[in-house]
Order: C-alpha cells, then structure tokens, then sequence
C-alpha cells in the first residue's frame, strides 16, 4: 500500500463513527484482500483484547471471593483513574490556550452537573457559543489588523 492510499484511508476511517484503529484496519484489509481481509484485519484487533477480558472474568468469577484478587483490582482501578487524570491534564494543557477555553470548559461541567442538563444539549448550546465567541473574537481581530 503506498502512502497517498494509506493516508486516503486514514481520513475516511477518521470521518467514520467508531474507533479509529478499528476503522483504520477493517479499511486496509478490504483495500488488500477484499472482504475477508477485512474480517481478518477485524479479527486482529479485536480478537485479542476480548479473549484477555474473557479470561479475566473466567478468572474473577472463580476467584472473586480472594482478599489479594480484590486488592489486585483496587489498584487497578486506582491506577486507571490516575491514568484518566494524567491524559486529561494532558490534552487539557494543548487544547485550553485562554481563558477563554476554560471557562467554556467551567460552563459545560456545572451545565452537565448542577444543572442536570444532558451531555449531548449541553455540548449543543456550549458549542455553538463557543464557536459564537471565536467567530467574534476573529472578526474583531480582522477589523483591528486593518
């Protein structure tokens, strides 16, 4: 595959719904084999991370009652939660550059958390505000410039 057709399906998989290295892999293989590369290049992906959390259930199930198996899962999840933690502060430094992305940010949380609002209207109306706010700010950088 050369690398016009590579980044071609790179940005299909992108504009597709879903996770993009699925997308990405079931789009190769149906550019390289057809329909079965497709399962294959499926297969792959998936295959391995199901029979490991299969496994790990078969496993909690008989185990479940242990005090060093419930320990064991207790650090995990201590761990998962400061690895959310690290790659929110992460991109939250590349993608906040004013005070302005923050206070978006501040907005959306007590819309979603106070006031009860759903997830997808608040995004919605946070958005389009957002957008609002930068199209101003924009616009008024362009009168300022001439």
């Amino acid at each position: 595959m050369n690398d016009k057709t590579f980044v071609e399906l790179l940005g299909i998989s992108q504009s597709l719904p879903g996770l993009k290295a699925v997308n990405l892999a079931v789009l190769i293989g149906d550019s390289l084999r057809g329909t079965f590369g497709a399962i294959a290049a499926l297969a792959g992906v998936c295959l391995p991370g199901a029979l490991l959390m299969y496994v790990v259930g078969l496993v909690y199930q008989v185990e479940r009652e242990r005090p060093l198996l419930e320990a064991g899962l207790e650090g995990v999840a201590a761990a998962a939660a400061g690895l959310v933690l690290a790659m929110t502060l992460q991109l939250g430094r590349q993608a906040l550059s004013g005070a302005a992305d923050l206070i978006f940010v501040v907005l959306t949380v007590i819309c979603v958390n106070r006031l009860n609002v759903p997830v997808p209207y608040a995004l919605a109306a946070i958005g389009a505000l957002a957008v609002g706010w930068y199209a101003w700010v924009d616009a008024a950088s362009t009168r300022v410039r001439r």
